[in-house]
């Protein structure tokens, strides 16, 4: 968030700079930083097979029977992987008017 250029007591000639800070706020208490971006990525693999067998055969009052069996298989194998990217919450502000954004530098400032 920006702030301008603030006074803390009239009767003390020191100011706070404009600048470019974080929301303590809006940032969580974790290590996990401001920006996260987290990918996932999940892999299903499914193979599925049957196989049925029909026997007619003749009963002894000369009625038509069958015995029918059969089997399934199914088998099924799940992946699952997450990557997250975060910045490590070392650089905390950034003095500038509002004209020039916190976005523009942030790159080169070196957070890992």
């Amino acid at each position: 968030m920006w702030v301008p250029e603030s006074g803390i007591d009239p009767s003390i000639p020191f100011t706070i700079p404009q600048q470019w800070t974080i929301n303590d706020n809006l940032v969580p208490f974790s290590s996990a930083g401001f920006v996260q971006h987290i990918n996932y990525l999940n892999t299903e693999t499914s193979d599925q097979g049957q196989m049925n067998i029909k026997l007619p055969f003749m009963q002894w009052n000369d009625r038509e029977g069958y015995v029918k069996a059969g089997m399934f298989i199914d088998s099924l194998s799940r992946e699952y992987r997450q990557d997250s990217f975060v910045n490590a919450k070392t650089i905390t502000n950034y003095d500038a008017p509002w004209t020039d954004p916190w976005s523009r530098v942030f790159p080169s400032q070196g957070d890992p």
